[in-house]
């Protein structure tokens, strides 16, 4: 609701307001917390990660260029129309059917 507030408030002077919401993303603390979980449950790191990914769509976990991306475009003048959005970053995981 902050990121829709701001959006309104302050459309008419030129301010856009997006959330970006990742979902999986691959980065160093995601590789120890598998480390660290599938330590718990009794497997390895990788059949951890790989029960991670078969319940993302996009068949495989976000990477930090993935959301640099969505975050250059934001930026960019080519989303000046867009504000008030929280966009889900996550390779369909959160897609609702």
């Amino acid at each position: 609701m902050l990121t829709k507030n701001i959006a309104v408030e302050y459309a008419g002077e030129g301010i856009r307001a997006n959330a970006i919401c990742p979902g999986q993303i691959m980065t160093q603390l995601a590789k120890k917390r598998f480390e660290r979980e599938s330590a718990a449950g009794g497997t390895t790191p990788e059949a951890w990660l790989a029960a991670v990914v078969a319940g993302i769509p996009a068949g495989r976990m976000g990477t930090p260029d993935d959301i640099g991306r969505l975050t250059a475009f934001l930026a960019s003048g080519a989303s000046d129309y867009i504000t008030g959005q929280a966009i889900n970053i996550c390779g369909g995981q959160l897609t609702e059917l």
